[in-house]
C-alpha cells in the first residue's frame, strides 16, 4: 500500500525531532539535511519515482537521485522501520536500468511493481478516423523553426 507523502513527512519529523517545514526547507544544517534525505528515501522505498519525489521536495530530480543513492545504506533501516510503522509496502530503491535488466525475475520482484511492470497501452479510436497534421512555425524570438503536431478532426 502506498502511504501518502504527508503521513511519511509527519513520521520522519517525529522520528528525527525536526519540524516538517525545516525538512521541506532549504537549510543545509547536517541534522536537517539528514532528515530530508531520510524523507526522500522513505518516499522512494514506498514506490514514489524520482520525478514525484523531486516535485514534492521542490528540488531537481538529479539532486534527489544522487543524495538518496549516496546515503542509502545509512537511511535504509530507519526508512524500513518508518514505512512498516505506517503499514506501507517496502520496496528496494530502483537501480540503474542496465543493472535491473541483468537481474532474474525472482530478484526483480523485490523492486517496486509500479516501476518495473508499467505497460503503456494505446487504445484505438473507435469509428473515428483522424489525421495527424504537421506544421512548421517560425519562432522569431528564438531564431528557429518549431514543428507542431496536432490531430485534425
Amino acid at each position: 500500500m502506498l502511504v501518502t507523502a504527508l503521513d511519511i513527512l509527519k513520521k520522519v519529523s517525529d522520528f528525527s525531532h525536526i519540524g516538517e517545514k525545516e525538512i521541506l526547507g532549504r537549510s543545509r544544517r547536517q541534522g536537517i539535511a539528514n532528515a530530508r534525505v531520510l524523507y526522500w528515501t522513505c518516499l522512494r522505498m514506498n514506490g514514489y519515482n524520482i520525478e514525484a519525489v523531486s516535485m514534492l521536495a521542490g528540488r531537481d530530480h538529479s539532486t534527489v537521485a544522487k543524495l538518496t543513492r549516496d546515503h542509502y545504506e545509512q537511511t535504509k533501516t530507519p526508512a524500513i522501520n518508518i514505512l512498516k510503522s505506517l503499514g506501507g509496502e517496502v520496496f528496494e530503491m530502483m537501480i540503474k536500468p542496465q543493472d535491473f535488466a541483468k537481474l532474474t525475475n525472482k530478484q526483480k520482484a523485490s523492486y517496486c511493481k509500479l516501476s518495473n511492470n508499467t505497460v503503456l497501452r494505446v487504445l484505438p479510436l473507435v469509428n473515428e478516423r483522424r489525421e495527424i497534421v504537421m506544421k512548421k512555425i517560425p519562432d522569431y524570438k528564438n531564431y528557429c523553426v518549431k514543428t507542431i503536431w496536432r490531430v485534425e478532426k
